[in-house]
């Protein structure tokens, strides 16, 4: 199977190719911490809830910012998206988010300067499209680290927004049968941003 087939089956498309160097340069530069106790977090993914009526709900997500005590600082932006449509997909809706308090954190373990475990934390979407309006949800990111045995579970983030009738979003195998979700997670322990 060649790399644009893989990704369009994966329900990704030529958009999330696009923005691979982008995220490959993202990445490269760790979220910092202000103090020892503080942890940064840095994720590109793409996670899915329910079908509902035909529509195939997925969600892209990015983010980054830091976390330490009761609350979290940071965001990124999403777009909601329904996998079902033909090329471009229907957008359902899209915007940004913003942290806000920390529900809280398990440390699997280091890694040099990163870090695996489970962040939870409650955000505000900041809906942009189709109309404006701001919508609590819980964040969970969950970020592995294979090479040094820290499994923290299954990589990416479960959004879950109050009252939609498709569910939460959640991370998904890219091929079914193996254990690959589409996306990358990073938490790191590191002060310094892009040395």
């Amino acid at each position: 199977m060649n790399r644009r087939r893989f990704f369009k089956n994966a329900g990704v498309g030529s958009a999330a190719l696009a923005s691979l160097p982008i995220l490959t340069d993202t990445l490269a530069r760790p979220a910092r911490a202000d103090d020892d106790n503080g942890l940064g977090f840095r994720f590109v993914c793409v996670s899915k809830a329910a079908i509902v009526g035909g529509v195939d709900h997925r969600m892209i997500m990015n983010g980054s910012g830091k976390f330490n005590g009761s609350e979290a600082e940071g965001g990124g932006t999403y777009d909601h998206f329904d996998n079902a449509s033909v090329v471009p997909k229907t957008i359902l809706g899209a915007g940004g988010w913003k942290a806000g308090r920390l529900l809280g954190f398990s440390l699997v373990g280091t890694y040099g300067v990163l870090a695996a475990g489970i962040l939870e934390m409650e955000v505000k979407l900041l809906q942009e499209f189709p109309s404006r309006v701001v919508i609590p949800a819980t964040l969970k990111v969950v970020c592995s680290i294979g090479v040094a045995g820290l499994d923290a579970g299954e990589e990416g983030f479960t959004l879950t927004i109050p009252g939609i009738p498709f569910g939460p979003f959640e991370p998904f195998s890219v091929v079914p049968g193996f254990p690959f979700t589409f996306g990358i997670t990073n938490f790191t322990t590191s002060k310094r941003e892009g040395d």
